[in-house]
């Protein structure tokens, strides 16, 4: 149905043309409309002839009239058609760089901040134990029976109330 594929092209080109375009393709549509709006008034035309039920001045329409209106506008088509393909393969390859670059940033930093976790983590977990180990060696040698040990406090407040309480309690 001519009125259908009409309706179908007309929905098609709106829905492009207020997409995000590039100038380029501005350009192109720019040069594409006034095409279209001719080969409208062709098929407008057609149309009175097809109503007519003519069919030889279909064919002669056709071929005399209407394809030199279509003509053009495939030919804009097309390069529109180049022109999107060379703006998504630009695209892709933008995304694969971007890609690429970005592996190698998680390679570099992924691994690096695993191995500052894991310092941090010993370095916390030694400054955690080893007042405990000289605490707890402290109080082995007073429940030994050696009760002049010399307790060291250089440590942080918190331990230093610690081991202190524990020598009120001894």
């Amino acid at each position: 149905n001519l009125v259908q594929a009409e309706n179908k092209i007309a929905e098609n080109w709106k829905a492009y043309t207020t997409s995000f375009l590039i100038e380029d393709e501005k350009k192109l549509i720019a040069q594409t409309q006034p095409l279209l709006d001719e080969a409208d008034r062709a098929v407008t035309k057609l149309k009175g002839i097809m109503e007519k039920q003519d069919a030889q001045a279909i064919e002669t329409f056709t071929v005399n009239e209407l394809y030199p209106k279509i003509d053009p506008i495939s030919e804009k088509i097309s390069e529109l058609a180049v022109l999107q393909l060379a703006v998504a393969k630009s695209e892709y390859e933008m995304a694969v760089a971007r890609s690429a670059q970005n592996r190698i940033v998680a390679w570099v930093f992924i691994p690096g901040g695993i191995l500052i976790a894991i310092l941090l983590g010993f370095t916390l977990l030694r400054a955690i134990t080893r007042p405990l180990d000289e605490a707890i060696a402290t109080f082995s040698r007073m429940a030994e029976g050696e009760l002049k040990v010399k307790i060291d406090i250089k440590r942080r407040e918190e331990e230093k109330e610690k081991l202190q309480a524990q020598l009120g309690h001894a």
